[in-house]
């Protein structure tokens, strides 16, 4: 396949989410580390994302998942997000693109229901040397969540940026990613207090350090932290709050060049307990 070829590791850095958001930042590191871009490049890919938010390891045989916000088991569902991207290169970094996004909730719930999904621009090498990447995207969306369409949300704009570095003469990785968003919502908005649960989030903000160890071409050990404040609608401007960080080690397996599976316990420092710790899964295949 000509074009930007992906390498042998692949990174996930936002479990806490549990959003759409999640699918964005996480795939993306499959993308910071490449080769050389021949000069006859391939101008069409086509590709697919999921993440699978499965049992706490104190009850691996049931239905429900850790609540990020909460951290509590009960009030989490277990559910598979995915995303459909179609990007179309106009140079060999420079690309533009569409997102699909949907969840399905296998063991109760709406069975599926889609998630917001929209167009993208944006650039494999912003900064590039031979240890050294940048890579970003801007993104616009719309509310096909229903959740969002109930808050009446207009649209989200999102900005991305994936810095890795790999350790020269070394099997270590560093990184970090930035994932901004801005909902704008109609005049019909319910205003709530602050502090209340369903009050709608107009600016997200989310800075997540990552680590990896390459064990092999196949397999690497990673790890991943997370800090998440958002705004709420109705807070004064500078009242932030945030849910609960979190460390995610894991193991990422590259099962052919084109399909990569990552495995993930998601720990919260904060609460550190057997009941508060989750499990994530990830799967990424190249398509075209």
């Amino acid at each position: 396949m000509l074009g930007l070829r992906l390498t042998t590791i692949t990174i996930f850095v936002l479990a806490c989410l549990l959003s759409s958001a999640s699918l964005f930042a996480a795939e993306a590191i499959k993308q910071t580390e490449t080769v050389n871009v021949p000069v006859e490049y391939q101008k069409i890919y086509f590709s697919y994302f999921g993440m699978y938010q499965g049992p706490s390891l104190s009850n691996p045989g049931g239905r429900g998942a850790i609540d990020s916000s909460s951290l509590t088991y009960e009030n989490g569902e277990q559910n598979l997000q995915n995303q459909f991207k179609l990007d179309y290169f106009l140079s060999p970094n420079v690309f533009v693109g569409a997102v699909l996004n949907f969840q399905i909730n296998p063991l109760g719930g709406t069975p599926i229901h889609m998630l917001d999904s929209g167009v993208r621009i944006g650039h494999q090498r912003i900064i590039h040397t031979d240890s050294l990447n940048l890579m970003a995207d801007f993104r616009v969306t719309g509310p096909l969540k229903p959740e969002n369409r109930r808050r009446n949300e207009l649209v989200d704009f999102q900005s991305l940026q994936v810095l890795n570095y790999n350790i020269p003469k070394t099997k270590f990785s560093l990184g970090v990613v930035g994932f901004h968003t801005l909902q704008l919502y109609g005049s019909n908005l319910p205003i709530l207090p602050s502090n209340d649960l369903g009050a709608a989030k107009d600016w997200n903000l989310y800075l997540g350090p990552y680590a990896s160890y390459h064990l092999s071409n196949s397999f690497a050990a990673i790890v991943a932290y997370d800090v998440h404040p958002y705004h709420r609608v109705g807070a004064n401007w500078d009242t932030w709050v945030s849910d609960p960080s979190d460390i995610a080690p894991g193991i990422s397996w590259d099962i052919t060049g084109d399909i990569n599976f990552q495995f993930q316990v998601v720990m919260y420092p904060s609460q550190l307990r057997w009941d508060t710790l989750g499990t994530m899964a990830y799967v990424f295949w190249q398509i075209i």
